[in-house]
């Protein structure tokens, strides 16, 4: 059995300091409702006296200390929570009430008037305390209420703005013949309603640009009845090579030349021989084709 040593002073009313090997600890409160404190943490008693019936809850310094150290915070925010009278204040604030009860009590002995009305400035400090965070956090989430709306309106300002751009280039390439009747009226009331981000507008409205551009090359280039043919993917024997690839919009995935004797043979391949659109070129025109 090893040697063991504990001493306890009172300093004053509802006060002790305690004495032991394992250190200095100061106790506050009277038999029910006490609370020690020392370098290993703090630890609150709240019991029925003559009972034996008493509940206790420890806040150890060095398990704190072990948490902070081995579990790194997370980068992630914590959302706003209201701040309340937790477990310890609230004990704080009871055995404040009984040491000053207990005072007021007995305020014909020396001091307990003092502590007495102490314990009522303690409390009132502890409430104050916790109704001054309370504002602060009304505060806090108030504010950030109305950066979000400013926010949110001026998002909402900057779309209206680029829609708006957007709107006017829409009559713009159908001014330019780019866009169909059709096309800006439909492109003009999505643009209007939002129901189309603006990514998707700009890329539908640049689909539209590239295919007019290349109907009017293709009837300037080749006149209105060959044009329409080769924009219908229209083929037949004496096409030139040039038409083909203007018919198809891009160039053969394969070409395998062949020099003979009298001529020069050239088969365009789209896909692969199986499957796919073959056409011989002899002499710079289509001689025969396969179009799948």
């Amino acid at each position: 059995m090893g040697f063991r040593f504990r001493k306890s002073v009172k300093l004053m009313q509802g006060v002790r300091l305690n004495f032991s090997k394992s250190g200095i600890s100061t106790s506050v409160g009277r038999p029910g409702a006490t609370v020690n404190f020392s370098k290993r943490g703090t630890r609150t008693t709240v019991g029925i006296p003559g009972t034996g019936l008493s509940y206790s809850k420890s806040s150890s310094r060095r398990s704190s200390n072990n948490a902070a150290r081995y579990y790194a915070p997370s980068n992630t925010p914590k959302p706003f929570s209201e701040p309340g009278f937790g477990f310890f204040s609230i004990v704080l604030i009871l055995l404040a009430l009984i040491v000053a009860i207990s005072s007021f009590g007995a305020i014909e002995k020396d001091g307990n008037l003092a502590i007495g009305l102490g314990s009522v400035v303690f409390i009132g400090l502890l409430i104050f305390r916790v109704m001054n965070k309370k504002a602060k956090y009304r505060a806090a989430i108030t504010a950030q209420l109305v950066k979000e709306a400013e926010e949110q309106e001026a998002l909402e300002a900057e779309q209206a703005k680029e829609y708006s751009t957007r709107i006017a280039l829409i009559q713009e390439r159908f001014n330019q013949n780019l866009l169909s009747s059709d096309g800006r009226d439909m492109y003009t009331q999505r643009a209007t309603e939002r129901s189309i981000t603006l990514n998707d507008l700009d890329l539908h409205l640049e689909r539209a640009r590239v295919k007019h551009e290349r109907i009017n090359t293709i009837l300037t280039k080749y006149g209105d009845e060959v044009g329409n043919k080769i924009l219908k993917e229209e083929f037949w024997i004496g096409m030139t090579k040039e038409q083909v690839i203007d018919s198809k919009g891009r160039q053969p995935d394969k070409i395998e030349v062949e020099a003979l004797k009298t001529k020069t043979k050239e088969t365009l391949i789209y896909g692969n021989k199986t499957s796919g659109d073959v056409f011989v070129i002899e002499n710079g025109t289509v001689a025969r084709f396969k179009d799948r």
